[in-house]
């Protein structure tokens, strides 16, 4: 191994594992959404390079500085100054995928097996397994409201001031989903 691929290969772990992974779990721990959103984004684009390196790697492996490139890209991805993962997801990725999710709604098995699925994975029909489906919904959100309230009373009764700032955190993200769940569930109805 020649200095130029040790040092590419140290500079892609930093960059590509080990600095994403501070970075989510500070995202993790902090009470803001918006820095969630782009190391999700972030993570989901590695997976798609890694993959695609995969199976690419025999022609890859001879182009030359492929790896100094790889590096390049991804510190573009990866730094909050540069945006480079939102960026390509908002300009390449999410497009490429509502594309694709557009165009496999056509296919009738896929068509479907969206449609006539019930959550828990029998086969449904009509305006029965709608009524089922808006029922399962209503038990999930019941049952989530009851642990929100569960964890609210620990909130109010924690006395280290780190651990309830980081419980408040955690409530505010789980309130978050839950209302994301229940609005966009209740579009369909």
């Amino acid at each position: 191994m020649t200095f130029r691929h040790f040092l590419t290969a140290t500079l892609s772990l930093g960059f590509g594992l080990l600095f994403p992974a501070y970075g989510s779990f500070m995202a993790i721990e902090s009470s803001g959404t918006e820095d969630d959103t782009q190391w999700l984004v972030y993570w989901l684009l590695y997976s798609l390079l890694q993959g695609f390196e995969k199976f690419a790697w025999p022609i890859l492996q001879w182009i030359p500085l492929y790896g100094e490139v790889r590096v390049a890209v991804l510190i573009w991805l990866v730094l909050p100054q540069t945006k480079g993962a939102t960026w390509m997801y908002e300009t390449v990725v999410g497009p490429t995928f509502q594309l694709i999710l557009k165009e496999a709604v056509k296919i009738p098995s896929i068509d479907r097996l969206l449609n006539q699925t019930d959550l828990s994975g029998g086969q449904g029909t009509g305006s029965s397994q709608g009524a089922g489906l808006e029922q399962r919904i209503q038990q999930t959100l019941q049952g989530a409201g009851s642990a929100l309230q569960q964890s609210l009373r620990s909130i109010q009764g924690a006395q280290d001031p780190t651990k309830k700032r980081r419980a408040e955190a955690r409530f505010n993200k789980d309130l978050a989903k839950i209302d994301n769940i229940s609005s966009h569930h209740y579009k369909a109805f």
